[in-house]
């Protein structure tokens, strides 16, 4: 039986292919947003699965140190805990410290050196995680100081096909290493990610003499088998306030477990994370919402086609067939369609996977989808349960007519759901219109804040921005004086930070203590960057200004300082007397509020060189930069970008919430305009000889088309009146995030519905135009 009636199915879809196509395209783009959604979800809840013993590991987590804001904890631990933790608590088997991982440079030889994060840790990794160490003793790999273990693909770009094993890397200009094994592929889901591992100990981390008194490595434990983590985690402050000599115990510490540390954004960390619940729980709603109304469609235009298989009902209600049988022909009918739209909706979200990347800037971390045993069900699932659910109303609608009212000519009715369901469509394609538009407009806004600041006041494509960790500040200054021996290259900064970066040094403000953020400069950093200064002068280079200051406006505010030139402040480093003020810039970038920043002179490194080219001779500044850069450090590659670039990451995270908001609209407007053409389609055919009539009684096509698109026209209108106050909810709170925010005004909503009517107006008044211009003479010629 099931098999006649999928039979009857195809040979019914295949008769109607353009309803089915109309369909199967509207749940397919539904499909395949859910199919990726589902895919995102299965990998970021999957992270930290990949290590056996990822339910008995867990980070340690204490009170914030200066500098860290207001955070409820820190993943900074104090140097000595984690052998503490290990010595005095029976319940840790083992504890490793992580230092927190950044680029070094790692040469062979007299070659040229490479960048890679290599990260301190010790020789316990390889039993607390799961890493697969192809070459080399997990047990005392990392045990001796100065041993390296290197990923597969770093051992290769570092010797090629010969044996790492043995060999001997150049850490930085400080320490040769021995490479004592070889770490396989890491998958993208085992939460901890790097190129090398580095034994540590004080020679390679000299923070470690520091004891007690410094907090400088991340630290993890690994708890014996049932042992609860907020038992051991409340022991921790009087073991620290014991080994410290404290009066009381400071603060309060946690157990993080190790799958947790993905989803967390608010303690820094040396292993991955960054997974955000926030756009995993968007993207589910865009996809659910884009698949609603690629069910809607499905909906309205089955029962709008149902009329035209009334007589087919009728015959077969007279020939026995009961309700019951007709349905289970109509939902497999359902089935079969929504079974089509996955097979097209998987094809789709394969190729969106390898397109994602280059359209939004979001990238999947995989590059095709992972299929396994429960993939495969819950495909199936979500093509059965759409099929039923999207079927049941028509199938329902059309087995219930009684035979002698469809044999007489009755109507099938269900104009106003129909018409329901459409306002639903657009009310929900209308208020997704509407945040793209508030979204692209924010970014717009930020773009203009940042290019009317001063940090972009004077052409940051101009200026250069090279990463300095390799030359000393005596040897960044000769490199600066090299530079500007050039007629092309206008200005040479250092800097210890640019907009997006830098540290925070403790201040006092009468009694109260505060953080402000610091960045240390030389003489030419005010002028290189634009930055308007509003009272007194530039810091200099010479000596006597290795105690001044140059603050912003919103600095003298907090401090209370109404005449700041002159003013001595206190600091961490000493009393400093302000010289300078310069006018506020959003140095953090526009989301947040600007803050107090004080400029000092450079002193202890300058990480960052700023270079400003002559107007016209970037190409050639560029290439003077490379080779000035390959002559005072030939083994170290050269860093750079443009300070366009640097200051563009200020908002990068808003412009691919934006980019991915435009394609999610993209697709439920193609397949709102889909389902809508299907229903001005079928309104065509079911009008087809009243249009013939007015037609021969002298009705222009252009009244024809005027009179069908006004019946599409009112529930557009009405979807957009709904559509406001859910826009108007949505971008306010949305809006909250941000300090600095357009405001929504009545022309956000007049664009979009006017867009919309626009949209609708395309779609039916495209169908319209056909049912207008049609020979009158081919519709009555059977009557």
């Amino acid at each position: 039986m099931l098999g006649n009636y999928l039979t009857m199915a195809l040979r019914l879809l295949w008769r109607e292919r353009s309803y089915a196509a109309i369909n199967i395209f509207g749940l397919a783009v539904g499909f395949c947003l859910c199919l990726l959604v589902i895919q995102l979800a299965a990998y970021q809840l999957s992270v930290g699965d990949f290590h056996e013993k990822k339910d008995r590991v867990f980070r340690v987590l204490g009170p914030p140190s200066w500098g860290e804001g207001e955070a409820q904890y820190s993943g900074s631990m104090r140097i000595p805990l984690g052998p503490t933790l290990k010595e005095q608590l029976p319940e840790v088997e083992e504890a490793v410290r992580f230092s927190f991982g950044w680029p070094r440079l790692l040469r062979v030889g007299d070659e040229e050196g490479i960048y890679e994060e290599v990260r301190g840790v010790e020789a316990g990794v390889f039993d607390m995680f799961s890493l697969p160490l192809l070459r080399g003793d997990p047990k005392t790999a990392l045990l001796r100081p100065h041993t390296l273990v290197l990923t597969e693909p770093l051992a290769r770009q570092l010797f090629g096909e010969s044996d790492p094993i043995g060999q001997v890397v150049r850490v930085g200009e400080e320490f040769d290493c021995e490479v004592t094994g070889i770490v396989g592929p890491l998958p993208s889901s085992s939460l901890l990610q790097f190129s090398g591992l580095l034994s540590l100990t004080a020679a390679t981390e000299p923070m470690m003499a520091s004891g007690w008194n410094a907090s400088a490595f991340e630290t993890f434990v690994q708890l014996t088998p049932g042992a609860d983590p907020a038992a051991v985690a409340a022991r921790i402050p009087d073991i620290v306030k014991e080994a410290r000599k404290l009066p009381e115990a400071a603060g309060s510490y946690a157990l993080q477990l190790l799958k947790a540390i993905y989803f967390d954004t608010e303690v820094r960390s040396s292993v991955s994370s960054g997974g955000n619940p926030m756009y995993l729980v968007l993207c589910a709603i865009l996809a659910v919402v884009i698949l609603t109304i690629a069910g809607v469609n499905y909906v309205n235009l089955a029962t709008a086609r149902a009329g035209r298989r009334m007589h087919e009902i009728g015959v077969r209600k007279a020939l026995g067939a009961h309700r019951g049988q007709l349905m289970r022909q109509l939902l497999s009918e359902s089935v079969l369609l929504s079974a089509a739209a996955t097979v097209l909706g998987i094809v789709m979200a394969e190729v969106m996977v390898v397109l994602l990347p280059a359209l939004v800037g979001f990238d999947f971390e995989w590059s095709s989808l992972r299929w396994t045993s429960s993939t495969y069900a819950g495909a199936a699932a979500l093509a059965v349960g759409v099929g039923l659910i999207a079927g049941a109303y028509p199938a329902w609608v059309v087995a219930r007519f009684q035979p002698a009212t469809i044999v007489q000519g009755g109507r099938m009715g269900g104009a106003r759901l129909r018409r329901g369901l459409v306002v639903v469509q657009f009310t929900v394609t209308a208020a997704l219109l509407t945040m793209t538009l508030l979204i692209w407009h924010q970014v717009d806004y930020f773009q203009n804040l940042l290019r009317e600041d001063s940090i972009l006041g004077a052409k940051p494509e101009q200026v250069v921005v090279i990463k300095n960790r390799s030359l000393t500040v005596d040897q960044a200054r000769t490199f600066k004086t090299e530079l500007l021996q050039d007629s092309r290259i206008a200005t040479v900064s250092l800097s210890g930070g640019i907009p997006g970066e830098g540290m925070e040094m403790v201040f006092m403000a009468g009694e109260d203590q505060m953080m402000i953020n610091v960045y240390q400069v030389d003489s030419d950093f005010i002028e290189i960057m634009g930055l308007r200064l509003l009272q007194g002068r530039a810091l200099t280079d010479e000596p006597a200004d290795a105690q001044a200051v140059v603050i912003n406006e919103t600095a003298a505010r907090m401090m209370g300082l109404e005449e700041p030139l002159g003013e001595m402040i206190n600091a961490s480093r000493g009393d400093s007397r302000v010289v300078g003020v310069i006018e506020d810039f959003h140095f953090h970038g526009p989301r947040s509020k600007i803050e107090p920043l004080v400029i000092l002179q450079v002193d202890g490194g300058a990480g960052v060189i700023l270079v400003r080219a002559q107007p016209g001779h970037l190409d050639a500044a560029l290439k003077v930069i490379d080779d000035q850069w390959a002559a005072v450090a030939p083994y170290h590659p050269i860093q750079r970008n443009s300070l366009e670039e640097v200051t563009s990451k200020l908002y990068s995270k808003d412009l691919m919430v934006g980019r991915a908001l435009t394609l999610f609209l993209f697709l439920a407007i193609a397949v709102a305009s889909v389902g809508l053409f299907g229903m001005a389609a079928h309104a065509a055919h079911e009008r087809t000889k009243e249009i013939g009539i007015r037609k021969v009684f002298g009705a222009s096509p252009g009244g024809l088309t005027a009179m069908m698109m006004r019946d599409f026209a009112k529930p557009v209108a009405i979807a957009f009146l709904f559509s406001v106050p859910i826009a108007y909810g949505l971008a306010t709170h949305w809006l909250q995030e941000f300090a600095y925010r357009v405001e929504i005004g009545v022309g956000l909503f007049l664009v979009s519905g006017a867009l919309s009517f626009v949209i609708a107006g395309l779609t039916v008044g495209y169908q319209a135009m056909l049912a207008a211009l049609s020979n009158p003479i081919d519709t009555l010629r059977t009557e």
